[in-house]
């Protein structure tokens, strides 16, 4: 399979695979386990549509559903940049932890909105927001992974250390904490004169 070498085209596909996953867990939720009371779809629409009649029509739960994938494109191509940077080492934990954080934003903002009349208030579909946030992060990380070029992520095997030391020697391979001579006195900037 032909690996994705661009990072937002990456971000994109791995946003639509991992928010459509977290669409179905809602509807899960909210269906067969009862958890939660509002649906992500209704919740989304409720930001732009104050009135429950058309929340619920066929138009309101498309832009629902539009707007729940735009912010996980959106989210995904933050989680690809994190991991573009970090690496795909423990990659579940990453995306766990990613996936909820960023939802937890998006659900804070979201309730914070003064037009947002829909919003959840009861702790068990906030609780089943969070579980599908992070099952988005988990899906997403793991696509972005899989999907993306290894050119993109750096080198697994190069730990953190040895990452810092490559980025702060020079060529001569001096290390830059040595004391700098001052040509003016023949002293290193550390020293002091005994008087």
């Amino acid at each position: 399979m032909r690996k994705i070498k661009d990072k937002h085209t990456l971000g994109v596909i791995s946003g639509v695979i991992g928010g459509l996953s977290m669409l179905v867990a809602d509807q899960i939720s909210n269906k067969y386990l009862k958890l939660s009371k509002r649906t992500y779809t209704y919740a989304s629409a409720g930001v732009w549509v104050g009135k429950k009649r058309q929340v619920k029509s066929t138009s309101g739960t498309a832009l629902g559903i539009s707007m729940s994938l735009i912010t996980s494109i959106f989210g995904s191509i933050i989680i690809t940049e994190m991991i573009a940077k970090r690496g795909k080492d423990n990659i579940n934990t990453k995306g766990l932890f990613y996936g909820a954080a960023y939802g937890g934003i998006v659900t804070a903002i979201q309730s914070a909105l003064p037009k947002n009349k829909l919003k959840p208030r009861d702790a068990s579909s906030n609780l089943s927001y969070l579980f599908c946030n992070a099952l988005f992060g988990l899906v997403t990380a793991n696509s972005i992974a899989k999907l993306g070029d290894d050119s993109i992520f750096p080198d697994s095997k190069l730990n953190t250390e040895t990452i810092n030391t490559k980025i702060l020697t020079n060529q001569n391979n001096d290390d830059y904490r040595k004391p700098v001579i001052r040509p003016e006195t023949q002293e290193s900037f550390f020293q002091t004169r005994k008087h």
